[in-house]
């Protein structure tokens, strides 16, 4: 008897169990490698509802090597990534989607060199854990950003939360700082944390310096003075309120953990922490070390 591989269309539309229930189905008919099961489950979910979108290298499936190709950095030295993702105002709390933003915001700007370029380091991602929130927020910039979304969101609740963790690929610009700012100033009794996996539109120290010229970082040139005092400045300031309200800081391994087990994604992607994909200049440990120090440069020197 021939097995039919189309899974009913009421399977299609359970956005929060699909991917594990094709997972389990295509598993026993197809009992091929991960990676093609994969690929049969995101065709099916592409072709029988238009709504969901699935990035077919994001979604990593146990086991499977042979969608990414990774090598073992070594370098101290060496950002862009895929943005191919749908355009979308807000996200659904499936595991696709969520696994997908957490991807994107990993690959901030790894292809470093000629991610500036592609302006691949304009979108930003962040994921807010708070308890005044039943469960995380998922925000991406459109034409309000992320952080502006944030507050509206955290604003229009009447629960008053008393620590706000920020996960956010993009360090906010000069505006969504001063905003941020005057709303700590406002609710003084707030913790907030930011875990940034980029500095946006800032000509980092990591990028600038002598070493980092001759391995052909000129990207920061893509970056206009103007923009560079105002982004520099407008952290810095928010920088200033101190760390008993406002913590800014990189992310690391045990971050990176941290956000995963907030999201309910599996730490599987955690063994690439210190490998980098090929076409990448760098690894996600390396460009997290390089982020902390220009971090550091940025609260020591007032002049940027």
């Amino acid at each position: 008897m021939k097995t039919s591989l189309t899974p009913s269309k009421r399977m299609a539309t359970d956005s929060s169990g699909t991917y594990f229930s094709y997972v389990e189905q295509y598993g026993k008919i197809l009992k091929g490698k991960p990676h093609q099961i994969h690929q049969t489950i995101a065709a099916t979910l592409l072709m029988e509802n238009s709504d969901i979108a699935l990035d077919l290298e994001s979604v990593h499936v146990a086991g499977d090597e042979s969608s990414d190709s990774y090598l073992t950095d070594y370098s101290e030295t060496s950002d862009g990534s895929d943005w191919d993702y749908q355009q979308r105002s807000s996200y659904p709390n499936s595991y696709p989607e969520v696994n997908n933003i957490i991807h994107k915001m990993w690959n901030t700007v790894l292809d470093h060199i000629h991610g500036y370029q592609q302006k691949l380091a304009s979108t930003t991602y962040l994921v807010c854990k708070t308890d005044a929130f039943h469960k995380p927020a998922y925000i991406k910039s459109n034409a309000e950003h992320a952080e502006e979304q944030l507050l509206s969101k955290i604003q229009s609740i009447s629960k008053v939360p008393l620590k706000i963790i920020i996960y956010i690929n993009n360090s906010p610009c000069a505006k969504c700082a001063s905003l941020l700012k005057q709303f700590l100033l406002d609710n003084q009794h707030i913790q907030m944390v930011l875990y940034i996996a980029h500095l946006y539109n800032i000509q980092r120290i990591s990028c600038k310096s002598r070493k980092a010229a001759k391995k052909n970082e000129k990207h920061v040139t893509k970056i206009s003075n103007e923009d560079h005092v105002k982004n520099y400045n407008g952290l810095r300031d928010l920088m200033s309120l101190g760390g008993h309200q406002c913590r800014i800081e990189a992310f690391t391994k045990k971050v990176w953990k941290d956000l995963l087990d907030v999201t309910g994604i599996s730490r599987q992607m955690m063994s690439n922490y210190n490998r980098r994909k090929r076409g990448y200049d760098r690894s996600r440990k390396n460009e997290d070390k390089r982020i902390k120090k220009d971090l550091n440069e940025i609260k020591r020197f007032s002049i940027p």
